[in-house]
């Protein structure tokens, strides 16, 4: 428990993955009444998942978790488009698909748990006992059905002005049902007479009480979008466009209690309205390229998920939020052997209204006395700029060998990597350093390759989140993290036969 140095190893008392994937895709063309084409493409997908999953995150055996998933999906989309390179091109299709998920997890303290004695300590000598060998099954199903229709035109109504217009209806209806009980630690009832007790003790510890809750749902959404494009010359373009998206809601798999007791069920969509200015432009014959766009992001109801300060996550809505910024990227080939690449992105996220968890020692400034107030906040992973560097130059050497050396700098503002924004989680502004020095025939038929990757070492945070029971259970606040690599050093050989 004691092992918190970054040394690049996870602790971990056994963790197991199995996953078995089946992908089938029949696409058909039919290509007639004036070249129209009629294109049918059918899809299925299932997935059949089982893990044992270490999750405390500690070193010491404190709990682990059983997890498995039957997920199984049909679609089939019918497409009619006319043939292009007229004044007026479209595009209008039907799409209908069906999924069904069973999931299934359970939280399981075995005797040996070293729970076990610090809940002795911490509530009343024996109570420990009421928890070793128990677990905490849950079961969630759902099913969804989604019928939808969409098309659209492009008007070509002059030689440098066109005009796209389109849009999206659907309608989805989901079932879903969730159950979670407190049992022995092989899935069996709990003694009559230390039932109660050891109820009590999951709530208190792991802030988790039994349920069986069932709903369904069912919307339909407009999504309509609008294009405008002028070309300026015949080697630039201008363009604005306006757009709506939605992000489907629907169920969480995963609370620790149902939503009258501080957890959550339902969640509803995500919608955002965006909008992009830009233009892309190519100068010296083609040589050099430049591409800018100014966007601007409002959304309603966004999808959160937000760690409860104890061992599980709520699914919910987070009201408002808004993202601006403008992109840059370029490539510029300055000799037949050089070409020099960069990108950049500013971009400025803000909640514009949202109640969310609260990082340990925060004090709770929401009407709820519970969370905390994000409004004028930005949100987890949102560096104010970002972006890369990067050149490369290939040669001949000799009559028969090219080498050529690649060098990349990767580049980003400081950010929070915890969805609860606490400032101890923070990742610092860092620049990345990567190489690749290669030698190879002028067939491509071989090349070697020395490759040199994070060579700067920068210890570079990718997502954090609280240690499970830590600061909510037991008043320790600590937190866990995902690391890029460190430098690393590697001889790539390639042969193409």
């Amino acid at each position: 428990v004691a092992n918190n140095f970054r040394d690049w190893k996870r602790s971990s008392n056994g963790d197991e993955f199995d996953n078995d994937t089946q992908e089938y895709v029949l696409t058909m063309n039919y290509q007639a009444w004036d070249d129209l084409l009629l294109t049918s493409t059918t899809g299925y997908s299932s997935y059949d998942m089982d893990e044992l999953c270490d999750c405390d995150i500690t070193g010491g055996k404190v709990f682990d978790v059983d997890f498995s998933e039957d997920f199984s999906q049909f679609s089939q989309e019918l497409r009619l488009m006319s043939p292009g390179g007229e004044t007026v091109d479209w595009i209008a299709g039907v799409y209908y698909q069906n999924n069904d998920l069973d999931f299934y997890d359970s939280i399981n303290v075995a005797a040996d748990s070293i729970l076990v004695p610090v809940v002795d300590g911490l509530v009343a000598e024996g109570a420990g006992a009421l928890m070793a060998d128990t677990s905490v099954p849950r079961y969630f199903s759902q099913d969804t059905d989604l019928l939808s229709a969409f098309g659209q035109m492009t008007w070509n109504f002059s030689e440098r002005w066109y005009l796209t217009a389109g849009a999206r209806i659907s309608t989805e209806k989901k079932d879903a049902n969730r159950t979670l009980m407190i049992a022995t630690i092989d899935g069996q009832p709990l003694p009559p007479a230390t039932a109660p007790f050891t109820r009590g003790l999951y709530q208190a510890v792991f802030n988790i009480t039994e349920h069986d809750i069932a709903d369904d749902r069912k919307k339909t959404r407009f999504m309509p979008s609008v294009d405008v494009q002028y070309d300026v010359t015949d080697n630039s373009m201008v363009y604005f466009s306006v757009s709506r998206g939605v992000k489907s809601g629907g169920y969480d798999a995963r609370s620790n209690n149902a939503p009258e007791n501080g957890g959550s069920f339902e969640f509803d969509d995500e919608d955002a309205t965006s909008y992009e200015l830009g233009a892309k432009m190519l100068f010296n014959s083609g040589a050099t390229e430049l591409n800018v766009a100014l966007f601007y992001m409002d959304y309603n109801d966004l999808q959160v998920s937000a760690f409860d300060g104890v061992l599980g996550f709520n699914v919910g809505n987070a009201a408002k939020a808004r993202t601006q910024g403008v992109e840059l990227d370029g490539r510029w080939l300055v000799t037949d052997h050089l070409l020099l690449y960069g990108s950049i992105a500013f971009t400025d996220f803000e909640y514009k209204e949202f109640f969310g968890e609260c990082y340990f020692g925060q004090v709770p400034d929401a009407p709820d006395g519970i969370n905390c107030d994000y409004k004028g906040k930005t949100t987890m992973l949102s560096p104010d700029y970002s972006g890369l560097l990067s050149a490369n130059y290939n040669a001949p050497l000799g009559d028969s060998l090219n080498w050529g050396l690649t060098v990349d700098l990767i580049f980003s503002d400081s950010y929070l990597t915890s969805s609860n924004l606490d400032p101890l989680q923070e990742q610092d502004s860092y620049t990345k350093l990567n190489a690749r020095l290669s030698l190879g025939g002028q067939s491509d038929r071989w090349e070697l390759a020395l490759v040199g990757k994070n060579l700067t070492n920068e210890k570079i945070m990718t997502l954090s989140g609280d240690v499970p029971l830590a600061g909510g259970s037991f008043g320790a606040p600590g937190f866990s993290a995902f690391y890029e690599q460190p430098r690393s050093l590697a001889l790539q050989a390639t042969f193409r036969y």
